[in-house]
C-alpha cells in the first residue's frame, strides 16, 4: 500500500494528534462491550488511537469522527479470529486496509459498507490472515467497487477453490462523440448557500476587555475601589484575551470545517484524502475573506462570503457573455483561445463550493496592466473586467484597423505574430500615444486620432512613413527631462479620453497604462531609440541606389560623437532596411563606411546583405580605399 507522510497544516484543528476527548469517547463504547465478550484494555485504547493517527498520516487522509473506529471495535470483538490480547492489533490492521481502499476508490463510500466488506473478508475468505486481507482480499473489494457490485461479493469463497468471482472489467462501452458546444453554451457552478446555525458562535469576550487601542483599563479590588493596573498585569490580561479569542476562532473554524466535510461526502462517510481536506479548508478560508464584515462570527462570515462569491460569479458571467458577443476580429490566436475556450472552461470546471480558491483554467492572453497574485472568482472577475475595458477601446476602431495594427506589429519584429501572446490594447494604445504626439506637434486636435464626426479613424492616420516622425522625435530629444515628461503626460492623457465609456474606470485603466508608457518612452528617448516604440507604414519603398556614388562626396570623416550616435542607432535598428537608410543618409565618407563595416553590431548575413546593394562604382571606390594607407580609427 502506498504510504505518505504529510502533516503540515491542520494539526491545530485536532485532525492528527489524539486528544483526551478521543480517549473518553472510545472508552465509553468499550465499557459497553465488556459484558458481551472481547474489549480493549486502557493500554489497548491508547494503542488503537495511536495506530489510527499513524495510519491516517501514512495514507494521507483526514478523519473528523471516531464513528468508524467505534464500528471496527464492535465488529472485531465478535470476530472468530480476534483474541483479547490481539484485539487492538486487529482493529488497527482493519483500519489501515480501509484507508487504503478509500484512497483507491472515492471519499463517498459509506463507513458501514467498508467495515462490513473488510470484516467479512477477514472472517471468511482470509480465515484471519491479515496479509491475505491486505493483498488479494483488498484487490477483490476494489474490483467489486469498479464493477459496481456489492463490496462483500466473494467474501464467503475459499482461496484456491473454484469460485464465481469475476474480477475482469467488462469491455468499455463505445464512446459517443462529444457534443459540439458553442462558446456561449456554458454555465457557472450554482449551489444553495446554507444559512448559519440558529445559535451562532459568540465572539470571545472577557470580563475585563482591553481596548483595541491598547490603552490601560482599571480593575476593581475586593473593597470596590479601582486602581490603575501594573504593566505586568495589563500585559497578562492582553495575552489572556488574545488567547481566548484565538481559541474561540479556532473552535468555530473547526466546527465549520467539519460541517463542510460532512456536507461534501454525504451521510455515512467520515474520511477524506488529506489533499481533499486541505483543498476544502483552503476554500473555506478563501470564502471567509469575501465577507465584508470581518468581525462577524465565522459561520455568518462564511454565509455572506458564499453569497458574495455567487454574486461575483454572476457578474463575471455577464462580462464574458458581453465579450463573446463583442469579440474582436484579430489574428491573435491566444485572444480567441482564451475567449472561446479557456474562459468558458473556467465556468464549467470552477467548484465554487469546495474549491473556491482554485483557478481551473489558464488564460494565455495577457492583459496590458498586470494583475496581482489573485485566484479563484476574484481573479476571473478582475480579468474579465479589465478585458472588457480593453475591448471598449478596441471597439473605437474597426476590425480591419485592429488586424492592420497587429500585422504591422509583426512586421516590426519580423515574425509571425499570430501565435504569440501579445496584447491588442497594448499595441493600439502605444501607437495612439505616438500619433497623438504627432498631432500635438502639428497643432491638431488630439481627439482626432479616434476619428472625426463620430466616425472611426483610417489606418492611414496611424501608420505613417518613418520620416513623418523624425522632426517630432528630434524635438523631444532636445527637451529637458522635466519638460519632456510633462509633455508626454499631457499628450498621453489626452489620448486616453473616452467620452462614451461605460464607466469612469475605463478611462482610469487607460491612464494607468499611459503612466507606464510614459516611463518606457522617456527611457527610449534617453537611449536615442524612441522610434522603436512606433509602428510605421508598410511596404516602404527601398532606397534608390544612384548610378553614381553621390553619398561619398564628403571625404572628411564625421565627428566622433556623431559617429557613436550613428552606431547606437544602427545597433537598435528594427530591420535591415532601416540600417541601410541610416547609412545612406548619414555617411558621406568612405573612411566612415569602412569603420562601420568593421563594427561588431552586425548580425550574421547583415553585412553581406548591405554590400549586395552597392553599385559597381561604389564597390570600386571601396576597394581603392581599402588598398590605401589606413587612417586612425575612431575612439
Amino acid at each position: 500500500m502506498a504510504e505518505k507522510t504529510s502533516q503540515d497544516g491542520l494539526e491545530k484543528l485536532g485532525f492528527f494528534p489524539s486528544t483526551d476527548s478521543h480517549v473518553t469517547a472510545l472508552r465509553a463504547v468499550n465499557d459497553e462491550m465488556k459484558s458481551n465478550g472481547l474489549y480493549l484494555t486502557d493500554q489497548g485504547i491508547h494503542d488503537v488511537l495511536a495506530a489510527r493517527q499513524g495510519a491516517l498520516a501514512r495514507q494521507a487522509r483526514l478523519q473528523w469522527s471516531l464513528d468508524m473506529t467505534e464500528k471496527l471495535l464492535a465488529r472485531a470483538a465478535v470476530s472468530p479470529y480476534a483474541e483479547q490480547d490481539h484485539l487492538a492489533q486487529v482493529i488497527s490492521d482493519w483500519f489501515e486496509v480501509i484507508l487504503y481502499i478509500q484512497n483507491q476508490t472515492t471519499d463517498f463510500v459509506a463507513d458501514e459498507d467498508l467495515v462490513k466488506a473488510v470484516s467479512d473478508y477477514y472472517d471468511n475468505y482470509c480465515g484471519g490472515d491479515i496479509e491475505l486481507l491486505r493483498g488479494k482480499a483488498a484487490d477483490r473489494i476494489l474490483a467489486n467497487y469498479k464493477l459496481k457490485r456489492d463490496l462483500t461479493q466473494g467474501a464467503y469463497e475459499q482461496p484456491g477453490r473454484a469460485n464465481t468471482f469475476d474480477d475482469e472489467l467488462p469491455a468499455p462501452p463505445k464512446e459517443e462523440p462529444p457534443l459540439t458546444l458553442r462558446p456561449e453554451d456554458f454555465h457557472r457552478n450554482v449551489f444553495a448557500v446554507r444559512e448559519p446555525d440558529a445559535v451562532s458562535e459568540p465572539d470571545a469576550v472577557s470580563d475585563n476587555p482591553v481596548p483595541a487601542d491598547g490603552s490601560a483599563t482599571t480593575f476593581a479590588d475586593a473593597s470596590g475601589h479601582s486602581e490603575a493596573p501594573s504593566e505586568q498585569r495589563t500585559a497578562r490580561h492582553v495575552l489572556a484575551n488574545r488567547k481566548e479569542a484565538s481559541d474561540a476562532q479556532a473552535h468555530a473554524l473547526l466546527r465549520l470545517f467539519q460541517r463542510e466535510l460532512t456536507q461534501y461526502v454525504g451521510e455515512g462517510a467520515t474520511s477524506v484524502s488529506e489533499r481533499t481536506g486541505r483543498g476544502i479548508f483552503a476554500s473555506i478560508r478563501y470564502t471567509l475573506t469575501l465577507a465584508e464584515d470581518k468581525d462577524a462570527p465565522i459561520e455568518r462570515r462564511f454565509y455572506t462570503g458564499q453569497k458574495r462569491l455567487l454574486t461575483l460569479l454572476e457578474s463575471a458571467e455577464k462580462d464574458l457573455r458581453y465579450l463573446l458577443a463583442n469579440r474582436i476580429r484579430t489574428p491573435l490566436e491566444t485572444y480567441y483561445d482564451t475567449l472561446t475556450r479557456e474562459l468558458p472552461e473556467f465556468f464549467r470546471l470552477y467548484d465554487a463550493q469546495y474549491r473556491a480558491h482554485e483557478t481551473p483554467s489558464l488564460m494565455d492572453y495577457p492583459l496590458a496592466n498586470e494583475m496581482g497574485n489573485l485566484t479563484g472568482v476574484i481573479y476571473i472577475r478582475e480579468y474579465l473586467r479589465r478585458l472588457r475595458i480593453e475591448t471598449e477601446y478596441a471597439r473605437r476602431v474597426s476590425d480591419d484597423f485592429c488586424c492592420a495594427m497587429v500585422l504591422a506589429y509583426g512586421r516590426k519584429y519580423d515574425m509571425d505574430i499570430r501565435p504569440v501572446p501579445v496584447n491588442l490594447f497594448d499595441i493600439l494604445m502605444v501607437q495612439a500615444f505616438a500619433v497623438a504626439l504627432l498631432y500635438d506637434s502639428r497643432h491638431m486636435d488630439i481627439a482626432g486620432i479616434w476619428g472625426e464626426g463620430g466616425g472611426k479613424p483610417e489606418i492611414s492616420q496611424w501608420l505613417l512613413p518613418h520620416g513623418d516622425f523624425m522632426d517630432l522625435l528630434a524635438d523631444l530629444t532636445e527637451m529637458t527631462d522635466d519638460d519632456r515628461r510633462e509633455h508626454l503626460v499631457r499628450v498621453s492623457q489626452a489620448a486616453c479620453v473616452f467620452p462614451g465609456a461605460s464607466s469612469p474606470e475605463v478611462t482610469a485603466y487607460a491612464l494607468l497604462f499611459a503612466e507606464q508608457w510614459t516611463g518606457v518612452f522617456e527611457q527610449a528617448v534617453q537611449n536615442k531609440c524612441p522610434e522603436n516604440l512606433i509602428l510605421f507604414k508598410a511596404n516602404l519603398a527601398p532606397p534608390v541606389i544612384a548610378a553614381e556614388p553621390e553619398y561619398f562626396v564628403e571625404e572628411n570623416p564625421m565627428p566622433d560623437t556623431e559617429y557613436r550616435d550613428l552606431i547606437e542607432k544602427l545597433s537598435a535598428a528594427e530591420s535591415l532596411q532601416a540600417q541601410h537608410v541610416l547609412i545612406r543618409e548619414r555617411v558621406h565618407s568612405r573612411r566612415d563606411l569602412l569603420d562601420i563595416l568593421d563594427e561588431d553590431f552586425w548580425m550574421t548575413g547583415e553585412k553581406e546583405a548591405f554590400l549586395a546593394t552597392f553599385s559597381d562604382e561604389e564597390r570600386a571606390l571601396l576597394e581603392k580605399e581599402e588598398e590605401s594607407e589606413p587612417q586612425p580609427g575612431k575612439d
